[in-house]
């Protein structure tokens, strides 16, 4: 479980051939809000990312810090992000960068909006 770490709950870097499998992200980011990811791959193929699930446990009414579930950036490619849960991020669930990337089955969920109040402002119909 990568839980309240100040930066990504797990980093791949510059590396290949890796394998982040049935992992627990939560709460990450908390050295900067909504900057960093459950799970990041930077500079990084042919790795596989599946069965994790990422996001942000909201308790206490405490705003979300995780700002991605799985993020991928620089030339990052070929990789594999499949069967993952995501849910309640500020942001995006999924970002990558990679155009033979396969992504597939992941689920997610963003964090719901609160109801907004009507604006005074909108004409009514007569009645």
């Amino acid at each position: 479980m990568c839980f309240d770490n100040g930066h990504h709950g797990i980093q791949a870097e510059d590396g290949k051939a890796n394998s982040i499998t049935g992992n627990i992200c939560f709460n990450n980011s908390r050295s900067e809000s909504g900057k960093f990811a459950g799970i990041a791959l930077e500079n990084t193929t042919e790795t596989i990312v599946s069965g994790n699930v990422c996001g942000n446990k909201i308790q206490n009414k405490e705003p979300a810090t995780q700002g991605y579930g799985i993020f991928e950036s620089g030339t990052s490619d070929r990789n594999v992000i499949s069967a993952n849960v995501v849910s309640d991020q500020p942001t995006n669930a999924i970002v990558t960068v990679g155009r033979a990337n396969v992504v597939s089955g992941n689920a997610t969920a963003a964090i719901q909006a609160p109801p907004q109040k009507p604006s005074d402002s909108r004409r009514h119909a007569p009645h």
